[in-house]
């Protein structure tokens, strides 16, 4: 739909001036996210359609062999046809279940690429962010700190003991004798 269109594009847009005004290392790993993921996007529809396209024909063909055992059972069973029928349904059901498995083997290959270009783009984002930090004269410790004073000063905080605030003291004051 068009709503849903505008509103990623825009998304995408603003997310991408906000990364460059921030950093332009940051903004150069998103821009290439999205290409890399669109391309593996492609080549898995590209790869996927026939065998798809063979699953929907191998489902139609089982369902068809179906429906004229159930219509004409009668008949089948007069005349001693069932065993014949039943080999006729295992052999739809075989091809339909190859059919499938050829698509698992396509969907096992590039889905786990789906899932780890963002995966690569977020430790990419980690890494640059930590030396971004590193560079600013700051130590591992600070990037813990936001979320650490955020679970500690909660007012239905779990950490509610005295080491937790005097971990907070030590986040906040660098004496020496902490270190």
């Amino acid at each position: 739909p068009l709503p849903f269109s505008i509103g990623v594009v825009t998304l995408v847009v603003v997310a991408v001036i906000s990364l460059a005004t921030v950093d332009w290392m940051l903004m150069l790993i998103a821009v290439l996210l999205f290409p890399a993921l669109a391309v593996v996007n492609r080549l898995y529809t590209n790869r996927v359609e026939g065998p798809i396209g063979e699953v929907q024909h191998r489902v139609g063909e089982v369902s068809s062999v179906a429906h004229e055992s159930f219509d004409g059972a009668l008949v089948i069973k007069t005349l001693g046809r069932a065993p014949d029928e039943i080999e006729r349904l295992d052999a739809a059901a075989a091809r339909l279940q190859d059919a499938r498995v050829g698509v698992r083997r396509i969907r096992g290959t590039f889905e786990p690429m789906i899932d780890t270009i963002p995966n690569l783009g977020i430790i990419a984002l980690l890494l640059i962010g930590s030396w971004l930090v590193l560079s600013l004269g700051q130590a591992y410790y600070s990037m813990m700190l936001f979320p650490f004073l955020m679970t500690v000063v909660l007012p239905n905080s779990v950490i509610r003991s005295w080491v937790a605030w005097l971990a907070v003291y030590g986040f906040l004051t660098m004496d020496r004798w902490l270190l």
